[in-house]
């Protein structure tokens, strides 16, 4: 009796084991299909990533902010200086 409670336990803890990493998988994948885009400094010339539909957005290696607008909606273009 006892080893089957014991294994009843583990099977149990088992299941909520993966039901946890089925739903950490989960979230990372939507955090990963959140849309970024990339344009080009135009002050160090470096790509940095824009989130879609932002209008300002900052570069990440020298630290620029640029006001942004939309060619398309899945191309982002830096306008001059925010």
């Amino acid at each position: 009796m006892l080893n089957y409670r014991i294994t009843k336990y583990f099977k149990i803890a088992t299941f909520k084991l993966q039901v946890k990493e089925r739903f950490i998988n989960e979230i990372y994948l939507v955090k990963s299909m959140v849309e970024k885009y990339e344009t080009r400094c135009l002050n160090c010339r470096k790509r940095f990533e824009v989130e879609k539909g932002a209008e300002v957005a900052e570069c990440n290696h020298c630290g620029s902010k640029w006001r942004i607008s939309w060619v398309t909606p899945d191309q982002p273009k830096v306008q001059g200086p925010a």
